[in-house]
């Protein structure tokens, strides 16, 4: 826990750059720069003197040629980051597994109209049997929480997770509400591969049998973790980072409004849907348990799914390939590649998620732009993790991003390291002439913002979060709509 200063805690802007400071020197920066793309490189560097950063990976495609390879950092006490060192993913994980269902799609082996039950004839029972493969994925089917725990056995056990999630009854009327379905979502993936792939393989298998190899990126993703005599542990960078108790002090009790907005979500009556989404799964938060090979070795590509940025990037780049036809690695056809760039259709009682108590919009198992505005236009799709972990496709600006990390830090979205990361992409991207809006949320950054390019704020931390999670709570959004202003901004469909 942070230290005390004047008879009280220290602010969190001591804690921040006492934390950089004990980082000691940055680290040289490893990898591949492009021509006039070095602000990106710039910004890495600045995160390990400014932002507390300690090892990280990001990969950047622009028209589908990569521009930044780039990694650094301690992946281990006395240890560089390998090249190829992959670190775990959280919800990240969510938007590489949803590549699966892309694929299956283009092979023709599921219909996003079609009833789940249609492939999946268990699944239809307890009246989820009109429920659709897209409203599942959109996370608009009620879903979400299953009717017992699950243990990590449970977990380990696909058949026993497929048995649990067809005994769930419907939250509301498909197409009603959004309501993100956390842990279980990368499940509901999974079954659904098993049930319609021809060789009956999980959603882990498909990647890496037939994702993997065809995008030339070898051995950089793991799910459910072999044995150390299959897969070197010295590739794989432990998580890290703050203790849980300053991440609830410094993340949400300095202000009320904070603790207003956590307990909405995480601290609801033990009955309650957004509770029963998160509890009912057996997911620790403790790093000691998520490090260990007992945690890694249960394939939950959901939270625990291992990857970097360079295979983040440029399997959303596999997307770009096909749309602006420079290739096209995973065989997408024209119909799967219509269906993302579509228009999402919203549910019927609105945006507000709620489980997340905030304005989302979910598609095709990604995380598309609405309260969390991303990208150049609504065709951007991608997901995000705990701790800093992200990944995008812009096709607009022909854009594929990934950063990972194992340092977590005290952010849900848009992790300060991140951002100023993907800031300097999309400068970059403007500076050739194409149109690539600021980055959420940029015009709140800047003005708290009095060292440049430095993530030190004048505001207290929970001010900061005030606007980042707690204006966007959509029974209070009207009220703070001063707070709010200029992050909500609708995005252009270009």
């Amino acid at each position: 826990m942070a230290g005390m200063a004047d008879g009280g805690y220290e602010t969190w802007q001591q804690w921040y750059k006492r934390g950089c400071r004990d980082m000691g020197l940055a680290p040289e920066i490893q990898g591949f720069v492009a021509p006039g793309w070095e602000r990106v490189k710039e910004q890495a560097e600045l995160n390990f003197s400014a932002r507390c950063e300690q090892c990280f990976s990001c990969c950047v495609h622009h028209r589908c040629v990569k521009v930044v390879d780039i990694w650094g950092g301690m992946s281990r006490p006395g240890l560089e980051a390998p090249e190829e060192f992959i670190s775990i993913m959280f919800s990240c994980g969510k938007g590489l597994a949803a590549f699966a269902l892309l694929v299956l799609h283009s092979r023709g082996l599921m219909d996003w109209e079609a009833p789940v039950a249609k492939y999946w004839p268990a699944f239809g029972s307890k009246g989820k049997d009109t429920i659709t493969c897209f409203q599942l994925f959109a996370h608009q089917a009620g879903v979400g929480a299953p009717e017992r725990t699950l243990t990590v056995n449970d977990l380990a056990d696909w058949r026993v997770v497929g048995d649990a999630l067809c005994d769930i009854t419907p939250e509301w009327r498909a197409g009603e509400n959004i309501g993100y379905m956390g842990v279980v979502v990368g499940f509901y993936i999974d079954q659904l591969v098993r049930h319609v792939d021809p060789k009956g393989r999980g959603v882990v298998e498909l990647i890496q049998e037939d994702i993997c190899p065809a995008i030339g990126v070898l051995n950089q993703y793991q799910c459910g973790l072999p044995p150390p005599n299959e897969f070197d542990r010295k590739f794989i960078a432990p998580l890290c980072g703050p203790s849980p108790m300053e991440m609830f002090y410094y993340g949400m009790v300095q202000e009320r409004a904070q603790k207003a907005a956590f307990a909405a979500m995480l601290c609801a009556p033990r009955h309650a849907y957004s509770n029963r989404v998160f509890s009912r799964t057996s997911v620790s938060g403790d790093t000691n348990v998520m490090n260990s090979d007992e945690w890694l070795s249960v394939g939950m590509c959901s939270v625990n799914a291992l990857s970097n940025g360079r295979f983040v990037a440029t399997l959303y780049d596999s997307f770009n390939k096909a749309y602006y036809k420079k290739g096209n690695p995973l065989q997408y056809t024209q119909a799967t590649i219509d269906d993302m760039l579509k228009q999402v259709p919203p549910p019927t009682k609105g945006l507000c998620d709620v489980v997340l108590h905030q304005e989302m919009l979910w598609s095709h198992g990604f995380y598309r732009p609405s309260g969390l505005n991303f990208g150049s236009s609504t065709k951007c799709f991608g997901f995000g993790g705990a701790g800093g972990q992200y990944g995008h496709c812009d096709p607009d600006a022909e854009i594929a991003y990934g950063y990972t990390t194992p340092r977590l830090d005290c952010f849900i979205f848009m992790d300060p390291r991140e951002l100023f990361l993907r800031k300097a992409v999309y400068e970059t991207v403007r500076k050739t002439g194409y149109k690539a809006r600021e980055q959420w949320p940029d015009p709140c950054l800047a003005q708290f913002d009095p060292y440049p390019d430095v993530l030190f704020y004048n505001e207290t931390w929970g001010g900061f979060w005030k606007r980042q999670f707690f204006a966007c709570l959509c029974p209070w959004k009207e009220n703070n709509s001063n707070d709010s202003a200029g992050l909500f901004d609708p995005l252009p469909d270009v």
